[in-house]
């Protein structure tokens, strides 16, 4: 029936978990990938996995593992170099085992953050996620293994154990899952001898069956605290008091610092929900939604984090971080009930224009809310097709829309001057280009700056595309001119930091040959791209790699 062998034996295994036919591929792919997808294999137990992959190397075919497919921005379900076969693991979805005296769940690949956080509420358990600013749909497994960042801190330090499926076929435990029936697995991540767990983040060694995740306590007081900057001149001290904020372990948890451009495209989509509920038309909404944040958001930055514990406590450290940030705009203390106490307000004052506005500004605090309180929202999925198209009914699926979102991730240096010169050169070559960015510095530690800085346009039109991946490019030459590297990277820009000189780049392409003999698992995806056979010790970047691959 089929051309390959290998599709005769996947459909025999998977049935219709083995996608192929044109009609059905398309439409699976929707309008995310380019390089060549041949097929889609979607297993609906963990024991089908390595079957796949057996098949796989012995037919020498590659495979390119997704968990949800929603790392959007980064290549979602794009792979750096085609053909492939696409291995969805989405479909597994168990909550393998919840640990409620240590504070962990095992989960498998195609579990969100979503699914898990609601079982932990339907069970009323005393723990809370540490939640992404992503869609509820997103794999915790797969932003976890990207290194994405939570609201409370940076999810690989979520990971306390993994079960990996190397590309020789052998399974294995990291940490003290080495050891059988082990009572100390997911206690203590890094077991005995030589850590393995830093191998499978943003690798291609393997696919990662299940990982042990850290789930948060809950506290008596979940709240989020918001300090603005008014005036931009002053980002350097703004951001000098945050350092300061961190250093000292006043405010502990991940800050989001954002420029007037993200909170604008944050909170205009809620805005427009919130008018629209009203009865407005959506011309009229959008209209109305942008005079409200016109009047009422008047800063040019503003950082955002949590702040949980007793209520005491939290009162004591807000009241430090209010006094550090004064000099620079108004900071705020919310939580649920003081966020409910203001609703009532803003709705026995209605009659008043200016408290409808305040009612409308709350209506935009209340996904952060949830989000610190360990429930995700899709309210930031939206804010990219502001300037696209807003409403729309598939808001929250990036990959089937005709928006398309482009990031770039640098790691910068916890120093206010030197921010505020990376900020004005990114903005001013994204301008050149004729886009305008939106950005957050995260502080991912005390020392250091996780900055998300992304563009949006409409996938449809190509000669807007060619330009983003041109501006993209040329942002990120600029950081590699001065030594900032990335802390996560796209699928378009794989070949621009893999670099075959590297003595780094080259230990890599070892283990991958050691690990991945027949160089089946994502090729060319955080690795240098094998140019022959597996015994073959060549390799070369993914841009200068013959042969099919990503634009």
């Amino acid at each position: 029936m089929y051309k390959n062998s290998i599709d005769t034996k996947l459909k025999a295994l998977l049935h219709e978990g083995y996608v192929i036919e044109p009609a059905k591929l398309a439409s699976y792919l929707a309008k995310e990938v380019d390089a060549e997808v041949r097929a889609v294999a979607i297993p609906q137990t963990r024991e089908q996995v390595p079957e796949i992959l057996a098949l796989a190397r012995e037919h020498k075919q590659a495979l390119y593992p997704i968990s949800t497919g929603k790392n959007w921005g980064l290549g979602a379900k794009q792979p750096v170099a085609g053909p492939v076969i696409l291995l969805d693991l989405s479909a597994l979805r168990k909550i393998i085992h919840l640990n409620l005296r240590y504070g962990y769940a095992v989960v498998e690949p195609g579990v969100t953050q979503g699914q898990l956080a609601k079982h932990l509420e339907d069970i009323d358990a005393p723990y809370i996620i540490n939640v992404t600013g992503s869609a509820s749909e997103t794999s915790l497994l797969g932003n976890c293994l990207e290194r994405g960042d939570g609201y409370y801190n940076l999810r690989a330090n979520d990971v306390l154990g993994m079960e990996v499926l190397l590309g020789n076929g052998q399974v294995i435990k990291t940490g003290f899952g080495q050891v059988a029936n082990s009572r100390s697995e997911y206690l203590y991540p890094m077991g005995l001898g030589p850590d393995l767990q830093g191998l499978f983040f943003q690798s291609n060694f393997g696919v990662i069956l299940s990982i042990g995740f850290r789930l948060i306590p809950k506290q008596e007081v979940h709240s989020i605290v918001v300090c603005r900057l008014e005036q931009e001149k002053h980002l350097p001290a703004f951001l000098e008091a945050i350092f300061r904020l961190k250093r000292l372990r006043i405010w502990d948890t991940e800050i989001h610092v954002a420029d007037a451009e993200r909170s604008k495209s944050s909170a205009l989509p809620l805005l427009c929900d919130y008018y629209l509920q009203t009865g407005l038309s959506k011309k009229s909404a959008r209209k109305k939604a942008e005079d409200c944040f016109r009047t009422e958001a008047t800063h040019s930055w503003s950082a955002l984090g949590a702040l949980s514990g007793n209520k005491e406590d939290v009162q004591r450290s807000f009241a430090r971080i209010r006094k550090l940030m004064k000099p620079f705009g108004k900071a705020s203390l919310l939580s649920r009930s003081s966020w409910k106490k203001a609703k009532k307000i803003t709705e026995l004052l209605s009659s008043l224009e200016s408290m409808r506005r305040k009612d409308a500004m709350l209506y935009t605090v209340a996904p952060l809310l949830g989000v610190v309180e360990g429930k995700p929202t899709d309210a930031a999925v939206k804010s990219v097709h502001w300037n696209i198209k807003y409403p729309h009914k598939h808001s929250a699926d990036l990959g089937r829309t005709n928006t398309e979102v482009l990031f770039t991730c640098p790691l910068l240096p916890f120093e206010g001057l030197f921010l505020e010169e990376m900020v004005a050169q990114t903005r001013s070559i994204f301008k050149d280009k004729g886009f305008d960015c939106a950005i957050t510095l995260n502080t991912f530690n005390a020392n250091s700056i996780g900055a998300v800085i992304n563009i949006v346009f409409d996938r449809r039109d190509e000669v807007q595309r060619s330009k983003a991946l041109k501006a993209l490019k040329a942002v990120n030459a600029n950081f590699q001119k001065q030594s900032i590297p990335m802390y996560r990277l796209g699928v378009a820009s794989m070949g621009d930091w893999i670099d075959s000189e590297s003595a780094h780049w080259q230990l890599i392409g070892k283990l991958k040959r050691l690990l991945d003999p027949d160089n089946v698992i994502a090729p060319g995806r955080y690795s240098l791209l094998v140019t022959d056979s597996p015994t073959n010790v060549d390799a070369v970047a993914v841009n200068d790699a013959p042969g099919p691959q990503s634009s």
